[in-house]
């Protein structure tokens, strides 16, 4: 029962390859809130740099509705050309703005989840039309706090219009008798100041709304322990994943071996597959250890920092097999090849005397018998 519990229990943190897999599917968190806070401050912003225009693009369309006499209706090219004027000044005084929310959305939505693209986006998904599941999403704890949200954003924009109209009675009773210029002037003061009021309000929800959906998205991507056993398993299986794990394993045992082999007392070989670098020293063991070993290009880059730094490589196939395959690092060799790793030791210390001129050189290696189960018939 426990188990099956924290198998299905979504408490894991999810992983890059997921995280990749729903960005591929068009997955990513989206902070609507924000985007609403950009956009419409990409309308103030308009509204403020082009107040003067749009006040006069006002006072000329309501001039121009007066052009509408019994004359000119009854011209129906006159009709075609006042409604084309109109039209045209208001295409030029909304077409900007429309790009300014354009701009800014993209701006906003990027800012979150990034510049995305998916194709799957545009599948339909019948789970989504689907009734049992569109009454789960209802009654999610996600709708009840969106709902909760624009309520409270509803209930301020609301109250926000009524205090800034509340403040602005005694002008907007004087318009009545005023002139149109101090009509559209009066207008576009009390505009701005709310959507400067508003502006800031739906900042103050972009920005809670931001880390709210960050969250939101990550606890929806969460894993549970089953999932990520079968990924890491998924993973291990894939090529890519397996050259870099040996990747990486080369460039540890490589950096490893960089430390410990100018150390050894000998490394052994079978000539080129294998290579084991022995220490044999008293103080730290009453026996020879490896203390590095590798195969293929690690064994290479082990023969190579021995002779770099004088230490003795001798080639003894069925031996350096029977260590690589009997004996991990920091682990002393088995006592079944104690005689073998003697005459080993001999045979170097006879060649370092040699070499400083102390004997004769020494002969080839004795014969020494490896056990049948260790050997490698490969060799």
């Amino acid at each position: 029962m426990s188990d099956h519990q924290d198998s299905g229990d979504k408490s894991e943190q999810p992983s890059q390859h997921k995280l990749a897999k729903a960005r591929r599917e068009g997955q990513v968190p989206r902070a609507k809130e924000f985007v609403s806070s950009i956009t419409l401050m990409s309308v103030v912003a308009y509204y403020v740099l082009n107040v003067d225009m749009i006040k006069q693009t006002f006072i000329e369309l309501f001039l121009l509705s007066f052009r509408f006499d019994s004359q000119t209706v009854s011209q129906p090219m006159a009709i075609v050309e006042l409604v084309g004027t109109a039209l045209f000044s208001m295409i030029m005084l909304f077409f900007p703005l429309l790009i300014y929310q354009m701009i800014a959305a993209i701006v906003g939505s990027t800012l979150l989840g990034g510049w995305i693209f998916s194709p799957s986006l545009l599948i339909p998904k019948w789970e989504k039309i689907s009734p049992l599941k569109g009454l789960k999403r209802i009654f999610s704890s996600q709708s009840i706090v969106e709902l909760f949200k624009n309520v409270i954003k509803v209930s301020l924009f609301f109250t926000l219009l009524y205090w800034v109209i509340s403040s602005y009675i005694s002008v907007i009773t004087n318009l009545v008798s005023a002139h149109f210029d101090t009509v559209v002037l009066s207008v576009a003061t009390i505009t701005i100041e709310y959507l400067g009021y508003l502006l800031l309000i739906v900042l103050l929800f972009g920005l809670f709304d931001f880390p709210y959906q960050r969250h939101e998205f990550t606890k929806q991507m969460k894993m549970t322990k089953q999932e990520v056993k079968d990924e890491h398993k998924e993973q291990e299986g894939r090529p890519e994943v397996k050259a870099r794990i040996r990747q990486i394993q080369t460039q540890n045992a490589k950096r490893s071996a960089n430390e410990r082999v100018p150390k050894a007392s000998v490394v052994l070989t079978n000539p080129s597959r294998y290579a084991i670098a022995l220490i044999y020293d008293l103080s730290q063991a009453e026996a020879p250890f490896v203390i590095a070993k590798g195969q293929d290009d690690v064994a290479l880059y082990i023969r190579e920092l021995a002779t770099k730094n004088e230490v003795e490589v001798v080639e003894s196939p069925a031996l350096a097999r029977a260590i690589y395959n009997t004996t991990q690092i920091d682990q002393m060799v088995p006592n079944q090849l104690f005689v073998a790793i003697a005459h080993i030791l001999t045979y170097v210390n006879q060649l370092k005397a040699w070499r400083k001129g102390e004997r004769n050189k020494p002969t080839n290696l004795p014969h020494f018998n490896i056990p049948k189960s260790w050997s490698d018939p490969n060799d």
